[in-house]
């Protein structure tokens, strides 16, 4: 079967898409069915509600903040309504998502990219490499995988809803530690960035405590007494590397997938990045703690562009969101969809009754229809301050227009590229199959 593409997010103001070409995604590791059928009778017995899980997470549901009513009334000199909201799949409520940096020592590297932005891109030193001293791995210490890292984690932070989102930052290797507990403010978790220990771990490095600690940490917080006070729960794990700790290897992927299976038990996703080519090499541990937790994979084959991925990554499952005027055939203009699930857009209004649909659309096939009836009234710019309101909305249709076009060609030429790749993976059976 082919691998199928979590699709990069429209963009805030300040962060339009550029999507690398080399970047795969994978929904898990192809499976024989009877070892599939297998490994979820094993987490029923475990935990007793995936099937319950499995239905509801195809259920798409949306809220509306604007318009709120079914029926409202609108008047100004410019016919256009902004649609906002939040959606999802499964449960309908927040979000409380854990970003886990790796800190080994391979991550002083270099990236491949200008991560400081100071027009020159380090790269690896590959002279004399065991005599240098970790932070001078990359010619350029800016640009290492590490600062990849914490960039791309910046950029995730910017870019979610504090009313549906509450995040932390924790970073690992042999062990792992927690630097802003879940629920930190943006300044919290941005200091928390600026002042992550550059100190690397030489001893190995360890998913399994990342993941332990990780649970811990969920598990700490305060229980939902109503279903509706549910929250779903995600680590963002970014690695170059596989585990190697407890050594060997084996024994630490083991431990590894034992560790993500209890999270799972807890409702936890994982959601990892593998940087670089030797994480994407030896993915299998990647395929295989995102399986069982039912999370997504993305395989970034050059480790500087997962600052353009971690941005724009889903934490709901949803496609895509297209609003639309009945009344007048339109489309609306910059749609925006946003990792946790809030959109935006600007819907046109004809003057009079508009009916304006919003469609959300679940990766599964699955969709949800909200209509609303709007009457628009237009009104001259006769005053200063109608005309710079006026003014102020076009620009701001102009720079959003600009950005979501950024991001649909960008996704256009992931799918590109990605519809003549196959990835041939070794089957049970020791067979290959063509995906």
């Amino acid at each position: 079967m082919r691998i199928r593409a979590s699709h990069a997010r429209g963009d805030r103001l300040d962060a339009p898409a550029v999507v690398a070409p080399d970047v795969i995604v994978s929904r898990g590791p192809a499976r024989s069915p009877a070892l599939l059928h297998l490994a979820q009778m094993l987490l029923v017995l475990c935990t007793g509600v995936l099937p319950g899980l499995a239905l509801a997470a195809e259920k798409v549901w949306v809220e509306l903040e604007t318009p709120a009513q079914e029926e409202t009334r609108l008047e100004g000199p410019v016919g256009l309504l902004e649609v906002r909201g939040w959606t999802g799949t499964g449960l309908r409520g927040g979000h409380d998502v854990l970003i886990a940096i790796d800190r080994s020592a391979s991550v002083w590297k270099a990236s491949g990219a200008d991560i400081d932005g100071d027009g020159v891109t380090g790269r690896s030193r590959t002279e004399l490499d065991f005599f240098l001293e970790y932070d001078r791995q990359s010619t350029d210490p800016g640009d290492t995988i590490l600062r990849a890292e914490i960039e791309a984690a910046r950029k995730l932070i910017e870019r979610l809803d504090s009313d549906t989102t509450r995040m932390g930052l924790m970073s690992f290797a042999n062990g792992a530690r927690v630097h802003a507990p879940i629920g930190s403010s943006r300044s919290v978790l941005y200091d928390a960035l600026r002042d992550l220990p550059l100190e690397p771990d030489f001893k190995g490095t360890s998913f399994e405590n990342a993941l332990k600690l990780a649970r811990f940490q969920f598990e700490g917080q305060p229980r939902a007494e109503q279903p509706e006070d549910r929250r779903n729960l995600s680590v963002i794990l970014l690695s170059d590397g596989a585990p190697t700790w407890p050594s060997p290897p084996s024994h630490a992927e083991k431990l590894a997938i034992g560790s993500a299976m209890d999270a799972a038990k807890l409702g936890v996703r994982i959601y990892a990045f593998a940087l670089g080519p030797e994480a994407v090499s030896n993915r299998t541990v990647y395929e295989e703690i995102t399986h069982v937790s039912g999370g997504d994979l993305v395989l970034v084959a050059s480790p500087g562009e997962v600052t353009d991925f971690v941005p724009h990554m889903s934490l709901t499952k949803i496609a895509r969101v297209e609003i639309d005027n009945l009344s007048s055939s339109q489309k609306a203009r910059a749609v925006r969809l946003f990792p946790d699930g809030t959109f935006d857009g600007y819907a046109p209004l004809r003057e009079g009754m508009n009916i304006i649909r919003i469609t959300v659309v679940g990766e599964g096939g699955y969709e949800q229809v909200v209509d609303r009836r709007v009457y628009f009234t237009k009104t001259p710019t006769d005053s200063e301050e109608r005309k710079a309101k006026a003014l102020q909305l076009i620009r701001d249709l102009k720079i959003r227009t600009a950005e979501t076009e950024l991001a649909e060609s960008a996704r256009k030429r992931m799918e590109e590229e990605r519809a003549g790749r196959s990835v041939t993976i070794e089957a049970e059976s020791g067979d290959t199959e063509d995906r």
